[in-house]
């Protein structure tokens, strides 16, 4: 006994310097020894001891896989599992298996204790089935419950989490209130404050869907401008390509303005020769016009060309007539 209990002390200071891996090791040797003595008769001593370490035991259990997301054969060989569950329910599931095996009619506090471990994990469905079994053993008659074990206080915390978080959190309300309503060991004010609870329970639940609600409705409303901004900034991006490559792109001009400038100069001086003199004169005074000076005179040596072109289009005249 001594062995087992500084075992014990051991386990315990490796849980408070948050060394799991020895504390588990510990633990499991502690109880591996306690499990050996003979357990008839009874031993106060014995059982106080046993308690402790199955506390302590779920305790390490709580802190080791809080951080775990997938159990391994080497944590369940830590925690004395004959297998390795995958899932981490089922892990919890087989630790409970494990204590259950070594205790026959199980003490509330640790009932207390594995619930919590389950609220703790967010796996509330294992807690069920534990409650669940453990609630069905006991007799249905609340004065022979609270005289053959004298657990009334414990028994109680075991159907306030059972009925107030567990069976919320599995969504069963209702059966929540009728658990409550029809167990004929609670009292009238218990069942007040306990249906209160699962009332505030509901309440709560019913606030965290509307902000994941909300939440949702923004992220969905933000998608959709963010979607309909991209899509705005591409059709402007088009238009503007578009509109680039449109004024690059030589204008197409019709076939009957296509003539060369060479052939309009060249039919433009045939028509000069066809018409004769004259019609070079008048070419010739229009180019003068544009020759004037700034007060619309013209020069004296502009004013002799004029006349000496003048007089050689008159002889060509008259050579023309005779």
């Amino acid at each position: 006994m001594d062995d087992i209990q500084g075992q014990y002390n051991r386990a315990f200071r490796y849980f408070l310097l948050t060394k799991n891996e020895q504390a588990a090791t510990t633990c499991v040797k502690a109880l591996n020894k306690l499990s050996a003595l003979p357990q008839h008769p009874p031993i106060d001593s014995l059982s106080a001891m046993q308690l402790q370490l199955q506390l302590l035991y779920i305790n390490i259990a709580s802190m080791t896989l809080s951080t775990t997301t997938t159990p391994t054969p080497q944590l369940a060989k830590r925690f004395g599992l004959s297998t390795c569950p995958l899932l981490l329910d089922q892990f919890c599931l087989a630790i409970w298996q494990r204590l259950d095996d070594t205790t026959g009619s199980c003490d509330p506090r640790l009932v207390n204790a594995y619930l919590l471990l389950t609220l703790k994990l967010s796996i509330p469905t294992a807690g069920r089935k534990v409650a669940e079994a453990w609630l069905a053993t006991l007799p249905l008659d609340s004065s022979s419950v609270d005289r053959q074990t004298g657990w009334t206080t414990f028994y109680l915390q075991v159907v306030k989490i059972y009925a107030t978080r567990i069976l919320p959190e599995c969504d069963e309300l209702d059966s929540a209130r009728s658990v409550v309503e029809t167990n004929s060991t609670l009292s009238h004010e218990n069942k007040e404050a306990f249906l209160h609870l699962i009332q505030l329970f509901e309440e709560d639940q019913l606030r965290r869907r509307r902000i994941r609600w909300e939440q949702q409705q923004k992220e969905t409303a933000k998608a959709r401008q963010e979607q309909k901004a991209r899509k705005k900034k591409e059709a402007a991006l088009k238009r503007r390509q578009r509109l680039e490559r449109s004024a690059t792109k030589p204008v197409a001009q019709p076939e009957s303005q296509k003539v060369p400038d060479q052939t309009l100069v060249k039919t433009w001086i045939h028509h000069l020769k066809v018409t004769g003199s004259v019609a070079l004169m008048v070419v010739l005074f229009a180019l003068l016009g544009l020759l004037k000076g700034p007060r619309g005179y013209l020069t004296d040596g502009l004013r002799t060309i004029m006349t000496k072109l003048w007089r050689t289009a008159n002889m060509g005249t008259k050579v023309t007539n005779i």
